[in-house]
């Protein structure tokens, strides 16, 4: 900021004498025999009582600003825009983007930095605006305080101050335009999963065939295309050659053993197959204004929980313990409100036991009780699991779990059992 008020104050560095006493931002004036200089955001005076130091904040914005600008001595575009955005910080909207204009026309390698500005004072005035209309709307004024919120929406629509006014309207039960009466809602994007695992279990049964592999690989991703989604589909390209292969492969190098690579890359291919159906199946939201919400929702497309009746959730965990470490997906399926089975499916690194493989699959019940606090939910859980290395384990947990209106969810928990004291962290996402 110093800098840019440093190119305001050599616009007025030489004192000038002021024809009309100085405005206020509180109504008064100020009798100035001379305006000495401006730097630091503060204006230098000469006054019958003697020298004085008047903030920018104090002055009012167009007197401020024409001040600044009356006094461009052939100012360059760089002054020009330095002056705007002192006038803009000020409140002196109008004038800043003439001074702008100036700029852009006075210099072709200026007008890039001027649209910049442009841009800010953008922001500034909408924010200003808002402020106007949240007063208003305080001094139970609402209606002049909607017309200005529909009049920010309108004039600086892709500004921040534009979103929050249109949450305010929305809060009030009005749409955009300050008049129309209703609310935005969130209509989730269709889950269509259920025709990524027809495609996935037409691949399973011509396994053997090469249109079995070729259905793996590149059905999926033309489901998604077929929905318009080519992003999903380069992510479904993406979990379906990574986890069999990366699965495969750290099967391969800790145990050389061609069941545990085979059993490894098939449990990455079923993974890429589940994460593909529950996570990437499902178009983008929309968000829909209506006056009747409730028939809206109720009529919103079907979610994985809507198809299954109870809420599901996928997480991706790791686990550190004191006989091996984990690291993998577990699936969450509520029964009951206060009842889970969790399935999962891990790699484990850093074995210190010779009969721990390098996949587990394991198969939990989590209880969750009524009783929360805020957002988080105690667990508690037993699992029973199987290293394909002919282990089976048994663990009890303790936990926790937190989910956002996002439906993100994080928890941890620690364990005791047959693999040891272990402590696991997963991260996820709520359907």
């Amino acid at each position: 900021m110093a800098a840019l008020v440093g190119l305001a104050a050599l616009t007025i560095a030489a004192p000038h004498a002021l024809a009309d006493p100085l405005p206020l931002r509180d109504g008064t004036t100020l009798d100035v025999d001379q305006v000495l200089a401006a730097d630091d955001d503060l204006l230098h005076l000469q006054t019958a009582t003697g020298q004085q130091r008047v903030p920018f904040a104090e002055v009012a914005p167009d007197a401020l600003c024409a001040l600044l600008r009356g006094r461009l001595d052939r100012p360059l575009a760089a002054q020009r825009i330095s002056v705007a955005r002192t006038c803009a910080r000020h409140g002196a909207f109008a004038p800043a983007r003439a001074e702008l204009q100036l700029a852009r026309a006075q210099s072709h390698s200026a007008a890039d930095q001027a649209r910049r500005v442009l841009a800010e004072v953008d922001r500034l005035e909408a924010a200003a605006l808002l402020a106007q209309a949240r007063a208003s709307h305080a001094a139970g004024r609402s209606d002049p305080a909607r017309a200005q919120l529909a009049h920010l929406i309108e004039r600086f629509p892709d500004t921040p101050a534009a979103d929050e006014a249109r949450a305010d309207l929305d809060a009030q039960g009005f749409g955009p335009d300050g008049v129309t009466q209703g609310r935005f809602v969130t209509l989730p994007g269709a889950w269509y999963g259920w025709e990524t695992l027809i495609v996935d279990g037409a691949s399973i049964l011509t396994a053997p065939l090469i249109v079995g592999a070729g259905g793996y690989v590149f059905g999926a991703p033309i489901v998604h295309i077929t929905h318009g989604n080519p992003g999903h589909a380069a992510a479904s390209l993406g979990l379906r050659l990574v986890l069999p292969l990366g699965g495969g492969a750290l099967a391969y190098t800790t145990t050389r053993s061609g069941y545990s690579t085979l059993t490894a890359f098939a449990l990455g291919a079923l993974t890429a197959m589940t994460l593909d159906s529950l996570l990437l199946a499902h178009d983008d939201d929309q968000r829909v204004f209506t006056d009747d919400p409730d028939s809206l929702l109720s009529r919103a497309p079907a979610s994985p929980s809507g198809y299954l009746g109870r809420p599901v959730h996928v997480d991706l965990f790791a686990r550190a313990g004191t006989r091996n470490h984990l690291a993998g997906l577990q699936f969450g399926y509520a029964v009951t409100p206060e009842v889970a089975i969790v399935p999962s499916l891990a790699a484990a690194t850093g074995s210190r036991r010779r009969d721990y493989g390098p996949v587990a699959a394991g198969l939990g019940l989590q209880l969750r009780p009524a009783a929360r606090v805020s957002s988080f939910t105690p667990t508690l859980g037993g699992t029973l699991e199987y290293e394909f290395a002919g282990r089976t384990d048994l663990n009890g947990s303790l936990g926790f779990e937190w989910q956002g209106r996002s439906r993100f969810r994080v928890g941890g928990a620690v364990a005791f059992g047959t693999s040891g004291a272990t402590l696991a962290l997963h991260l996820g996402h709520a359907y």
